[in-house]
């Protein structure tokens, strides 16, 4: 079997000579902490990168790395500093965004489900969250259809959250 604890020291000494700039940032600015309740990969308060060591044993190394530098890129950006009072969940999508449109340009390959949209390219995660949440609110304002004269039916309303985009790539709040 793995051990996460060597394979997340891996992926760090990898950024090192792959992309330095993530991995000196990683290594010389986060602290790196298990955290088995994570129900994704990893995580960032700012100061730590959480990591889930069930996630670290089944997931290729080249992932490793994206998902680290994607962590590292939440830190250098100060995404955790500059949400302010906004929607933790809406935030962490328009950063995740931005993120990873930062990660393809300096050619890291992205994971399944990884939320990326050209739209937002050269836009601050706070112009995203904005265009997010209009998109947010357009959907709820739409009225639900009624059902025919005949009662042949009830509406079929959308899934819970359906306006959410796919994908989750391992953040979550860490409080």
């Amino acid at each position: 079997m793995s051990n996460p604890e060597h394979q997340i020291q891996k992926a760090l000494t990898a950024l090192i000579f792959d992309h330095c700039f993530y991995g000196q940032l990683a290594m010389q600015k986060l602290t790196v902490q298990v955290n088995p309740s994570l129900r994704f990969g990893m995580a960032t308060d700012g100061v730590n990168l959480f990591y889930s060591p069930t996630w670290i044993v089944k997931t290729p190394d080249w992932e490793l790395q994206s998902v680290t530098a994607h962590e590292v890129i939440h830190c250098a950006n100060g995404h955790v500093w500059r949400r302010g009072n906004r929607d933790w969940k809406l935030w962490n999508y328009a950063c995740d965004y931005v993120t990873n449109l930062i990660l393809v340009a300096d050619g890291f390959k992205l994971w399944k489900g990884a939320l990326i949209d050209q739209k937002y390219v050269g836009w601050s995660a706070e112009e995203v969250y904005s265009d997010l949440l209009r998109e947010k609110q357009a959907q709820q304002q739409q009225p639900e259809p009624q059902p025919d004269a005949g009662g042949a039916g009830a509406p079929q309303g959308q899934p819970e959250d359906s306006n959410e985009p796919e994908g989750q790539d391992g953040d979550e709040d860490p409080s």
